[in-house]
């Protein structure tokens, strides 16, 4: 939930920035039973956050599969997972066949939230 936090974080600092986020919780952990709930939930407050949970880990699979894409099946060890990770796209990025690339991504969330919320809000540190 560290990353949940420093999303929020992030997004605190400009309240008024036209940015839409979209936190996707899977089940990663062996603790993570099933959809989280509301004290996970409430840890991302902000009006502009919709939260899926994704028990079959597609979006997870769709970010590996572009990471492959990338740097070859080699690259990326079989059985690996993306969470704690963070997609930025252009305004107007559409989701059509395949998850388009982003214009920035970093992870884990909570060890770079200063890179982050310049990439998102535009801010300086």
């Amino acid at each position: 939930m560290r990353g949940a936090s420093a999303l929020q974080q992030v997004l605190e600092r400009d309240s008024t920035a036209r940015v839409r986020a979209f936190v996707v919780w899977e089940p990663i952990l062996l603790t993570d039973l099933g959809p989280p709930g509301t004290s996970v939930l409430d840890e991302i407050r902000d009006r502009r956050v919709i939260q899926y949970w994704d028990p079959g880990l597609l979006v997870s699979r769709e970010v590996v599969r572009l990471w492959r894409s990338r740097g070859g099946e080699q690259s990326v060890p079989a059985g690996t997972k993306a969470w704690d990770w963070v997609l930025v796209f252009p305004p107007g990025t559409r989701w059509e066949e395949i998850l388009p690339a982003p214009s920035y991504e970093v992870g884990p969330v909570w060890v770079k939230t200063p890179q982050l919320r310049r990439e998102i809000l535009g801010a300086s540190e």
